[in-house]
Formats: structure tokens, sequence, C-alpha cells
């Protein structure tokens, strides 16, 4: 998803989803790979929720992206690859609510380039696009 990272701000500094620690020998269940996309997720959402911290949203999804390829990368494991479309589809919806002049472009292209990678958009994620 490099386009999609070059395509925004990113933001290093905080991710909520650090608060879940990675077990000792760096592999995490199913069911914890889940937890770990649903607490990212809802964190770029929670951000949303306030026209004070909403244009912050698209920089925290893409570190939130960044994250999960990262520990792809490091694990080989397919679960995080799985949950991929619900962290794309986060970051298609931080760009169409954030407010910030240029983003709802950015939430064209990155959700035509969702699209085409065959990740597959929530009702939500296209609604936020129209």
């Amino acid at each position: 998803l490099k386009s999609i990272r070059d395509s925004g701000e990113q933001d290093d500094d905080h991710q909520a989803s650090s608060s879940i620690s990675s077990p000792k020998d760096g592999r995490r269940t199913e069911r914890q790979i889940k937890q770990l996309s649903y607490v990212m997720v809802h964190d770029v959402e929670d951000l949303l929720k306030s026209s004070d911290t909403a244009p912050e949203a698209p920089a925290r999804a893409l570190a939130n992206i960044e994250r999960l390829e990262q520990l792809y990368d490091d694990t080989d494991d397919e679960a995080y690859q799985a949950q991929m479309g619900d962290l794309v589809s986060s970051l298609v919806r931080a760009y169409a609510k954030s407010g910030v002049k240029g983003h709802a472009r950015l939430a064209e292209e990155t959700f035509r380039d969702m699209k085409s990678r065959g990740l597959a958009p929530s009702v939500a994620t296209a609604c936020a696009v129209i």
C-alpha cells in the first residue's frame, strides 16, 4: 500500500494500538490480531467524532496501516493481511471526514486503489466517499 502511504501525512508520535503489546515470540492468535485491528479502526473513528481532532485521523490511520504491514512483514502471518481492508476503509473515511482541503480527493483515490487491490469496502466507506 505504498501509494496510500505516499498520498498523505503521517504521524509517528502516537498509536492507540501501542497499548496492545506483542507476545514474546512475536506471534498473536487470529483473535488477538482481529482485536488489534478493531482497536486501530476505532481509534481513528474516535478522532473523527470531534472537529478538533478529525484532521489528525488520516495520519493516525496511515500509522496504523504501517504498523499492520510491519507486523505482517515480521511474521508472515496472513491474518494481518486479512485485516487490511478494515484499516484501509478507516483511512478512506478519515480522509472523507477530516475537513482538510484536498482530503476528499485522497479519499476517492484511496477508495479506487482499495477496490483495485481486491479489498472490499464497507457500505459506510462507500457512503463516506459519496
